[in-house]
């Protein structure tokens, strides 16, 4: 399937995307080291979650105020998302 040049996919299309891809393998950063690690599951559904309450339009503190997390864990979590819709 070809990209269309210059048009971004819709949000409807990115979260449909992250599903897909959430299905695979988890991405690791070689060398990372964060805090406690959830297991690979558990991290795809997180992940699921944040790319759909950011494609409702919520900002990276709303996002984290409702998970319990911090912002800059949600903006580490985004990047990984961006990754995975540029890799699609």
């Amino acid at each position: 399937m070809k990209k269309a040049k210059g048009r971004k996919p819709s949000k409807k299309k990115l979260v449909e995307k992250s599903l897909v891809l959430l299905e695979a393998p988890p991405l690791m950063e070689p060398g990372a080291q964060r805090g406690p690690q959830k297991n690979p599951i558990e991290r795809r559904a997180h992940l699921a979650r944040v790319a759909d309450l950011y494609c409702q339009g919520k900002f990276q503190s709303q996002i984290a105020a409702e998970l319990g997390r911090t912002q800059q864990a949600i903006s580490l979590d985004l990047k990984i998302l961006q990754r995975m819709w540029e890799r699609f």
